[in-house]
């Protein structure tokens, strides 16, 4: 009996909770769910939506040209260590760099994650929301539209073909007859950005693990500049640095833009063009592009002012004994530049930059965070009060830019102001004992003046004016010259007849001059008798005799000439002068390398010749 009355009651509980079920679901399914909207209130919702959809294709459009960003980092300055500040300049837009090395020399990355873009996608859209809530169009045809007004709440998911966007905000609509509200509103935007981004991720990791774009960049390093070798020459080898500069950088750009990643969206002109083709482990159909462009920053050395210079060896005292000279070279390269990916489907396009570091010839590769020396960044540690007046030789104030050079670390501190008819700087230094003060300004050499800024102090820098002229030396046609000036003030070295103008400012030079003449010239075989002494076993010395051979040789180019001298020109000489003519005494044309070595015996003590009008 008890049974019974049990199993009455369970089913009546069963009974009330199914009628309390179906009550709630009564109550609320509606609410969830959404209403179906009445046709005529459709189009009101279409323009809402579609105002929508073209907001997310405006964010679309400017993340994919700024590396996935809407609002851009903190702007970071580069410094003199690295020209890259954490932007790239590229038609006028700033666009982050996903890889770089920063001022303080500190490699640094600022990819965006795609919950970040995201993020600020929601934010650009609940702030532009507000121009797609005019609907006058429509309370003109009869409807009374209130729109809430509390700030939409959006949600925003990129995927690989659209990107889902979710409004909630409420709009009431009603044209006097029936009514309704809206409240939330998804809109599907069809776009290509979440793919892009994807792919442009995928290329960015493979760039981190092969480092690809500084391998191609090596590679054109050492096709299209001097870096290690030798000549069979007795004559220096000459380059010019600015061309050596301006070819790289045409190759480097050239070289970069012709490298695809492996997909479909290209042909090969020839199985040689497979070396352009990098594998990230997947088949691209997209549009893939590598602009390398300025700003570039190359540094060669060794360098002598503007050209580069390897000499011979074999010449030397001590040296006459292998029997033939040649010209060993090798220069240490920096390069500096960045590299903008563009990746593109259909009318959509994502771009990122990446900045490449070739460091003393090598690619510079550091674990995120690594820093380098400097480890400490003096400039930051201003506290010392200075002043610094700068004026020409004749005591007139000149406007300079002024620098702060204490151990290797230069701390900037831009021009000097007028102002009661001098130039001077006034500003806090960080403490250093002998540090130096820089004054840089056109038409002047650059000039230095040594302090300890442990204490305050007030210095004043002397800048000597820098006079252009002509340059003249009676060579022949075939013939060329290398002429130095040296002193502690300034150097500069020409490459004359390519080089016909020299700057000098007034002061004492030290003057080398060597005179080359081209053509083949032919020194012959010879056989010669070489002795030495050499101890014997108890070390008493005896004159030992060989024979040696030295094979033929033709030489291109040839030394004719040179001499030594000192040029002092004085402010005034220089001010009136316009050409500066030097005499480079001359040799007999040598024919055989003991010859040589006596043309460069001759040169040490010949002596040159200088007028100056």
């Amino acid at each position: 009996m008890f049974k019974n009355k049990r199993g009455q009651v369970t089913i009546f509980i069963i009974i009330a909770i199914l009628i309390v079920s179906v009550s709630l679901a009564i109550i609320f399914i509606p609410k969830l769910m959404p209403r179906a909207i009445s046709p005529k209130f459709q189009p009101i919702e279409n323009y809402y939506q579609e105002c929508v959809s073209e907001k997310v294709k405006q964010a679309v459009e400017t993340a994919g040209m700024q590396a996935g960003y809407l609002e851009l980092p903190e702007f970071e300055p580069g410094s003199q260590y690295r020209q890259f500040s954490n932007y790239y300049t590229f038609l006028g837009m700033k666009i982050p760099y996903w890889y770089y090395v920063s001022g303080n020399n500190l490699v640094k990355e600022q990819v965006p994650e795609k919950t970040e873009i995201e993020s600020q996608f929601e934010d650009y859209l609940s702030r532009e929301l507000e121009e797609c809530e005019d609907f006058s169009a429509f309370a003109n045809q009869g409807f009374d539209i209130d729109v809430s007004e509390s700030k939409a709440r959006v949600s925003v998911k990129i995927n690989e073909d659209n990107i889902e966007s979710i409004v909630n905000k409420q709009i009431k609509i009603s044209d006097g007859k029936d009514s309704a509200i809206i409240s939330s509103h998804k809109v599907i935007t069809k776009t290509n950005f979440g793919l892009l981004y994807s792919r442009a991720l995928e290329i960015y990791s493979h760039e981190k693990d092969s480092m690809f774009l500084e391998n191609y960049t090596i590679d054109t390093l050492y096709l299209n500049a001097p870096v290690t070798g030798f000549e069979i020459s007795c004559a220096p080898k000459i380059w010019m640095k600015e061309q050596v500069k301006n070819d790289l950088k045409k190759a480097i750009a050239a070289n970069i833009g012709q490298v695809k990643v492996k997909g479909t969206y290209y042909s090969l002109a020839s199985n040689v063009n497979k070396y352009f083709v990098i594998d990230t482990g997947k088949t691209i159909n997209e549009n893939v592009n590598f602009l390398a462009t300025e700003p570039y920053r190359i540094e060669i050395w060794p360098s002598e002012d503007t050209l580069l210079k390897a000499d011979p060896v074999g010449l030397q005292a001590g040296l006459n004994l292998i029997g033939f000279c040649y010209v060993p070279y090798h220069f240490v390269y920096d390069i500096d530049f960045p590299v903008l990916v563009q990746i593109s489907k259909g009318s959509d396009i994502f771009q990122f930059p990446v900045a490449i570091v070739i460091d003393k010839t090598v690619p510079r590769k550091a674990e995120l965070g690594e820093i380098y020396q400097p480890e400490i960044d003096i400039c930051s540690f201003k506290g010392v009060s200075g002043s610094v007046y700068v004026y020409d030789e004749n005591n007139n104030p000149v406007e300079a830019d002024i620098s702060f050079k204490c151990i290797e670390q230069i701390c900037p501190y831009g021009k000097t102001q007028l102002s009661n008819g001098k130039q001077y700087l006034v500003d806090l230094f960080p403490q250093c004992l002998n540090g130096f003060i820089i004054a840089k300004a056109d038409g002047y050499a650059t000039a230095k003046v040594q302090v300890s800024s442990n204490e305050p102090f007030s210095t004043s820098i002397y800048m000597k004016k820098i006079k252009k002229l002509s340059l003249e030396a009676d060579i022949a046609d075939d013939e060329s010259a290398i002429i130095t000036f040296s002193s502690p003030e300034h150097s500069t070295t020409v490459f004359y007849p390519s080089q016909k103008e020299i700057e000098l400012i007034s002061t004492e030079y030290q003057v080398n001059a060597q005179l080359f003449k081209e053509g083949g010239i032919s020194i012959p075989a010879e056989t010669s008798e070489k002795c030495v002494k050499v101890p014997d076993w108890l070390g008493i010395m005896h004159e030992q005799c060989y024979t040696q051979q030295i094979p033929a040789t033709t030489l291109t180019n040839v030394i004719s000439g040179g001499g030594t001298g000192t040029d002092f020109p004085d402010e005034n000489e220089l001010s009136t002068a316009s050409k500066l003519r030097i005499n480079i005494p001359k040799a007999s044309i040598p024919k055989t390398l003991e010859q040589l070595q006596d043309v460069y015996s001759m040169i040490e003590i010949s002596k040159l010749e200088f007028n100056l009008s």
